[in-house]
């Protein structure tokens, strides 16, 4: 009878010494793996506060260069919507990129004599143009917006949400104006108004207007981008300061060029505009120091954080 091989024990005794190692190994690494469980429940909050920051830090930065970014907007309103309206300044305006408001009162309506046609003001508003009414001085608001809505459904065209106002016609009722349907008000700075759209509540928006031709215009459209406000400006046809004049017109929209061309003014229908300037309103508009003083306190407060990571680590290692 042959002999039982050895290797069959050889095996059993390693298969043991394997086993032993292996329960050796596992009781040593239970406290370790308790520590790093511990460890990741201990540095778990301190990420998700850090990622917290972060976020905060980039939507605050965010809305600082949307605000940066924010141009001033500026309507150039027309009164009387003649025909030279149509026929010579609408081709200037659309070269250069900027868009107007008719001004709608009686007998200055489309298809009035001597006015654009609705022909006319149909395309002047396929390019984007904007409407407004005007409500004269002296006038009672209520009757008066009773007599212009009648006026507008007569002639069958659509009641605009915003109502320019004839010099020291405004009184501030803003209560009344609302209830009448309109959401913009534009007044001529009575009673101390700022005239450069910067003074609104929640549902009425006020902006003031100027003559387009008065002396000081240039230095009113850089403060108005400066400040980044919202502004009207009139032309007329017939009278005053905001009478047309040809070279004076063409004069200012180069005088505009390089502000739009920079995307720090906009000429466009006041519903953009007001879009444009609800962050202002909403009085988030924040300085170059406060916005590094912000972003420096969250730096400083995620270092905090990643100092306290570390030392866990480092804890955790020791």
């Amino acid at each position: 009878m042959k002999k039982q091989s050895g290797w069959i024990p050889r095996v059993l005794i390693l298969a043991a010494v394997l086993l032993v190692t292996m329960t050796i190994l596992i009781l040593i690494d239970r406290p370790r793996d308790q520590r790093q469980q511990a460890l990741m429940e201990r540095i778990a909050p301190l990420e998700q506060e850090r990622d917290r920051l972060t976020v905060q830090q980039g939507i605050l930065e965010h809305n600082y260069r949307l605000q940066q970014d924010h141009p001033a907007t500026e309507h150039l309103l027309f009164p009387e919507p003649e025909t030279l309206l149509y026929t010579e300044l609408f081709p200037r305006m659309k070269a250069a990129g900027v868009t107007g408001c008719i001004v709608l009162s009686a007998g200055n309506l489309p298809g009035d004599a001597g006015m654009i046609t609705r022909a006319q003001f149909d395309e002047l508003l396929a390019a984007g143009w904007d409407t407004c009414v005007l409500c004269p001085k002296g006038a009672s608001f209520a009757d008066w917006n009773r007599g212009v809505t009648r006026l507008l459904e007569t002639a069958g065209l659509e009641k605009p949400r915003v109502v320019y106002f004839e010099k020291d016609a405004f009184t501030g009722n803003s209560e009344e104006i609302l209830r009448s349907g309109y959401t913009v008000a534009i007044h001529h700075g009575e009673g101390g108004r700022d005239l450069l759209g910067r003074d609104s509540n929640d549902e009425l928006w006020l902006t003031g207007a100027r003559a387009w031709n008065y002396a000081g215009i240039r230095e009113d459209i850089g403060s108005l981008v400066a400040a980044r406000g919202d502004a009207c400006f009139t032309v007329r046809f017939s009278q005053g300061d905001e009478v047309y004049k040809k070279e004076g017109f063409a004069t200012m929209l180069d005088y505009l060029a390089p502000y739009l061309k920079k995307n720090t003014l906009l000429v466009t229908t006041f519903d953009q505009a007001r879009e444009m300037h609800s962050i202002h309103f909403e009085g988030t508009d924040m300085t170059q120091e406060q916005f590094e003083q912000e972003m420096s306190q969250l730096d400083e407060q995620i270092r905090g954080i990643n100092e306290e990571i570390q030392r866990a680590y480092d804890e955790w290692n020791s």
